[in-house]
């Protein structure tokens, strides 16, 4: 016996000829070409000449195998080279093409006797009949745009291509990664693969519920307010859930209609509200905000050399000579007598001091003498001060929190029902026990506030 060997890059390629007999260089000899279509391999069953091809490759795609030479000298009838094809699992043999006959899945090749030279391009074609399918699919929802999606997914094959199409709209080509924006409601997201043979594998569906919530009504964004009140809807949710300062949330309503919210304190808060269904667990995603401040303290006007001006940023005054309302820029009276002007100072929330600045004189005018009177009130442009800020915690007769921020020295005056007032510090009082309706009076440069325990 005697064995041809061969090696193409990294396959070894290995004839054996059941019987070569000795003879003259001019025999002679079959050139075999090989190669293999689709995904499974062949054999070369006499003489163990192997060609194979892995997943994944679609049916269309074709592996060169290379090319061995079977020499004859001698004399008698032809010899026969026999291959013999297998296919990868989910695959199926389907013929041979190039063959000089076909037995199932064995091919036969002649090797020609004589002096006649023959090449052959023998090639077993497989079938891929596994459809791909999605193997994980996952919905992230934006918190920042509304309704908007991000689906990622995986499949059984490599080199698999997906169609998406939404609420059975057309199906356009995506990836792993496919973003999409949908208004409230519920919507389906449908996503179809299809491997590099043409197999179409089963649609996988991505249920989504778009929650949208709406506030009707609302203090304005930034708004200073003494009294509020909200009330919002949703489309698709079975009621609303509020959250206040970016604490935790609590049912405040139905799905349309007031928001019941807690009692608030002086200072600035943001609402959240959002739509939820109890029975879907499902909620919005990108919730309503209005943030706004809550001032239920009057402000303080001050009133010196003719100038009005309060302890905190107002809106405007409110002025009266002599009882009747005027303008703040009125021109005084000149007239021979006693004259009182009243000015109070009305804050952004609408509060209105209800101790008003006072100033009263006299005009005498003595024969043959020119009195020089006040003509005008001065009210300077709104400014913009340090403002004083109290904000406290009140709960078992207990003071548990105090917090002051202010122009100038802090001083605290303590007013308990039915006791003087006592001079104090905020270290100190934090932390004491005092009995509700106790004032406290907190002095900041010019500005003056007071809180009273309830």
């Amino acid at each position: 016996m005697r064995i041809l060997t061969r090696t193409l890059g990294v396959l070894t390629l290995a004839i054996a000829l059941g019987a070569v007999l000795a003879g003259s260089a001019s025999a002679a000899s079959l050139t075999i070409n090989g190669s293999i279509q689709g995904s499974g391999s062949w054999l070369d069953i006499a003489t163990i000449w192997t060609c194979s091809q892995s997943p994944p490759v679609s049916d269309r795609e074709v592996k060169d195998c290379g090319s061995q030479t079977v020499p004859y000298s001698g004399s008698g009838g032809p010899h026969t080279v026999r291959l013999v094809a297998a296919s990868n699992a989910g695959w199926t043999f389907q013929r041979w093409a190039g063959c000089d006959s076909v037995a199932g899945s064995m091919c036969f090749l002649d090797v020609p006797s004589g002096r006649t030279d023959r090449t052959v391009d023998p090639r077993p074609i497989f079938k891929d009949r596994v459809s791909p399918s999605l193997t994980t699919l996952s919905l992230i929802a934006s918190n920042v745009d509304q309704g908007r999606y991000t689906v990622n997914w995986s499949a059984s094959e490599l080199g698999v291509i997906f169609k998406c199409a939404l609420d059975g709209g057309a199906a356009v080509p995506c990836d792993s990664g496919y973003s999409f924006t949908v208004p409230e409601g519920r919507h389906t997201l449908g996503i179809t693969p299809e491997d590099r043979s043409g197999n179409v594998g089963a649609t996988t569906r991505a249920l989504v519920d778009v929650f949208e919530t709406v506030l009707d009504e609302a203090p304005a964004e930034g708004a200073y307010v003494a009294t509020w009140r909200f009330a919002a809807h949703t489309g698709l949710g079975s009621g609303i859930e509020c959250s206040i300062d970016r604490g935790r949330w609590f049912d405040c309503g139905g799905a349309s209609g007031p928001l019941t919210l807690p009692a608030l304190a002086d200072g600035s808060h943001t609402l959240r509200a959002r739509g939820v269904d109890v029975a879907s667990a499902g909620f919005d995603r990108v919730p309503a905000t209005r943030a706004w401040t809550v001032d239920t303290t009057a402000p303080d006007t001050t009133l010196t050399d003719f100038k009005l001006g309060a302890n905190e940023p107002v809106a405007s005054f409110r002025c009266r000579v002599d009882g009747a309302d005027v303008p703040c820029t009125t021109i005084l009276p000149s007239t021979p007598g006693t004259h009182t002007f009243e000015a109070a100072a009305v804050d952004h929330a609408g509060n209105v001091d209800p101790t008003p600045a006072k100033l009263t004189w006299t005009v005498e005018v003595p024969a043959a003498q020119t009195v020089l009177v006040p003509t005008r009130v001065e009210v300077p442009a709104a400014a913009k001060p340090v403002t004083l800020d109290v904000f406290y915690s009140y709960s078992g007769g207990r003071l548990t929190r105090l917090v002051v921020s202010g122009p100038g020295p802090i001083k605290l005056t303590v007013k308990r029902p039915g006791r003087r007032a006592t001079a104090t510090s905020v270290k100190k009082l934090v932390g004491k026990r005092l009995p509700k309706r106790t004032k406290i009076t907190v002095h900041a440069g010019d500005q003056r506030k007071t809180i009273t325990l309830r």
